[in-house]
């Protein structure tokens, strides 16, 4: 687990609205002083701006807690996206009896043209694994809930399409160092757009 990760997720009841942004990263690489990309190392990451839902002085309470805890962008620290925080039953791939570690994936397609997505925090108590379409009993695996990763107890032999349930949060940051509350008359209150931004 990373050093920098809290383990707590930014309560959902705080939030209002969020507009999600999907982006890439191009990973630029030197080369004889020459730049060049490397479609390879193209990631994609999000970005979040939330709106926070004050409702009274502990709602404010629980806010700040969080963004001092986490002393604004330098720890991450779990974010639920309601729009997507789940899979049912996922390819992870073909098993290979060489192996019994193996990286819980999600994949995003249209048609024959898709994107994998590795997913590294797991909801604990979600997760559920099936070998050709049969159910896997959960005394066979262990899950690593911070890194995404299923270990079999047993090597399986080769080529087993291994399938998972279940869901997930985004490992994120807050973008920003300040956190700006307004104070208006006893019980009203308004915080600006908190940004945030995955980790990857």
């Amino acid at each position: 687990m990373n050093k920098d990760f809290i383990d707590i997720r930014l309560p959902t009841s705080l939030i209002t609205k969020a507009v999600k942004c999907v982006e890439y990263v191009n990973m630029v690489h030197q080369m004889l002083k020459h730049e060049l990309n490397d479609t390879m190392c193209v990631h994609s990451r999000m970005r979040y701006i939330v709106t926070p839902f004050l409702v009274d002085h502990g709602d404010v309470e629980e806010l700040v807690s969080f963004f001092r805890v986490c002393r604004g962008s330098l720890y991450t620290f779990r974010f639920k996206d309601i729009s997507d925080y789940k899979a049912i039953k996922e390819i992870i791939t073909y098993s290979d009896e060489k192996r019994k570690e193996y990286h819980i994936r999600k994949r995003y397609y249209i048609n024959r043209h898709f994107e994998f997505r590795y997913i590294k925090k797991i909801v604990p108590d979600t997760v559920e694994i099936f070998i050709n379409n049969e159910k896997v009993d959960s005394k066979r695996y262990e899950v690593d809930h911070n890194n995404g990763i299923i270990s079999f107890y047993d090597s399986l032999t080769d080529d087993l399409l291994i399938t998972c349930s279940f869901e997930f949060d985004v490992l994120v940051r807050f973008v920003q160092d300040s956190l700006r509350i307004e104070m208006h008359n006893p019980g009203k209150f308004h915080c600006d757009n908190i940004e945030l931004i995955e980790v990857i």
